[in-house]
Order: C-alpha cells, then sequence, then structure tokens
C-alpha cells in the first residue's frame, strides 16, 4: 500500500511485546545494546514520521503513558508507538532494514502475547 497521496492520513503502529526474562536480564544484553542503533535506523527510514519516547521530555511528562507504564510494563514488557507514511514504508522497515535480523529473531526473546511464561 502506497502513501496517501493526499497526505491526509498515515499509519499508526502500538507494538506491545512481552520478554521472556526481564530486559536487564544477560539473555537480553544484545537485544538491549541494539536497542538505539534501531531507534535511529526507524527514525532515518523513508517514510518515519514520528516515535514516541518515554525517555524524551515528552514521554515524562506524558501522564496517559506513566500510567500505562505503571500497570503494564513491569521488567518484561515493552511498548512502542510510531507513526509512518505508509504500510509499505513501515514493511520496508521491519523486514527489508537492519530491524530484519531483529524480527527474525523474536521467538528467542519474546513470549506470545497471552501465552504461557517460558521458565528456561
Amino acid at each position: 500500500m502506497d502513501a496517501d497521496p493526499t497526505g491526509k492520513h498515515h499509519v499508526a503502529v502500538l507494538n506491545a511485546a512481552l520478554l521472556k526474562r526481564a530486559l536487564t536480564d544477560e539473555e537480553n544484553a544484545e537485544f538491549t545494546a541494539a536497542l538505539p542503533h534501531v531507534m535511529g535506523l526507524a527514525e532515518g527510514s523513508k517514510g518515519f514520521c514520528w516515535r514516541f519516547s518515554s525517555s524524551s521530555e515528552e514521554g515524562k511528562k506524558d501522564e496517559r503513558y506513566q500510567e500505562l507504564s505503571r500497570h503494564h510494563t513491569g521488567d518484561r514488557a515493552l511498548l512502542n508507538l510510531s507513526v509512518w507514511k505508509s504500510v509499505g514504508d513501515l514493511k520496508h522497515f521491519m523486514f527489508k532494514s537492519g530491524h530484519a535480523p531483529y524480527m527474525r529473531r523474536k521467538k528467542v526473546r519474546f513470549q506470545r502475547l497471552g501465552g504461557e511464561r517460558d521458565e528456561n
């Protein structure tokens, strides 16, 4: 799907993920270290418009996000909200950029939402 030719519509993506282990667990060290790089890739990608960052001034002041974070994230849940010009631009970032290797290994670090917790 191409970008809306009128420029009136964009794609908003809320991504919620549940890690198998705490974000600070040694098993997640590579993933955690890669987050700034991957976020930078997103922000530099064609069609990227905006990303909510909980660590920005905007995020620190957003009471709704802080409330959501207190009730739903803990040490294993991750939330990401971004806006893209088109589904095609988003798919390109997800599956054809430097983000793709992480997508291919998502089953290693993340559990299915609503699934059983992996204790191994």
